[in-house]
């Protein structure tokens, strides 16, 4: 998300000013449903229903496991859930996941010790206690921000794929923020290949 506003913010189109919020995935959807908010980043597998909302996909995301830079499963190809079967899990509170992330959590939370999972409520809480060598963490690819020099991702061993994106209501959409929707629509193929 960094590199998408950064590179709007700079173009020739910027005419809008961007306010980012944190809330649980819950809270998002509540926020767009009832005209809270206008945009809002999400995967496409937990939209709110009976609305008259449009998904814009961005990118197809895989489930990698995100670890300090000098811990010995960078040493593997592909990870499994028995190569975590004795590591420290960090995972996401199920109110910031949407469903696939919630199913895969629930899944790997069935093949361990409870005592070895440890829940948070941000992803940079996430990423601040996997840097303190506190465990390691599952998580989609596109949450992971590949320019932080102390963290690193493998690749898991999870079949399923979840597409990013934006979701918002284009009936409530002002001239500008119609034109960076516009415009993601131009480079979305550029952020693919810059993640």
């Amino acid at each position: 998300m960094p590199t998408i506003i950064n590179t709007y913010n700079n173009s020739q189109y910027s005419k809008i000013r961007f306010y980012l919020e944190t809330f649980d995935h819950n809270q998002l959807k509540e926020h767009l449903v009832n005209h809270e908010c206008d945009i809002i980043f999400s995967s496409n597998d937990d939209l709110p229903n009976g609305q008259d909302l449009v998904f814009n996909k961005l990118l197809t995301s895989h489930f990698v496991c995100v670890c300090q830079v000098q811990d010995p499963l960078t040493t593997k190809k592909m990870l499994s859930l028995e190569d975590l079967k004795n590591r420290n899990l960090i995972m996401i509170d199920e109110d910031w996941c949407s469903k696939e992330p919630i199913k895969l959590q629930r899944k790997v939370s069935q093949h361990f010790n409870y005592q070895n999972i440890t829940y948070v409520g941000s992803i940079l809480v996430n990423f601040l206690m996997i840097k303190a060598g506190i465990g390691v963490s599952i998580l989609p690819d596109f949450v992971y921000d590949s320019t932080d020099p102390g963290l690193t991702t493998m690749p898991f061993d999870y079949d399923r794929f979840l597409e990013y994106g934006i979701v918002y209501n284009y009936n409530y959409l002002s001239q500008p923020e119609k034109r960076f929707i516009k415009w993601l629509e131009l480079y979305k193929e550029f952020f693919r290949n810059s993640e």
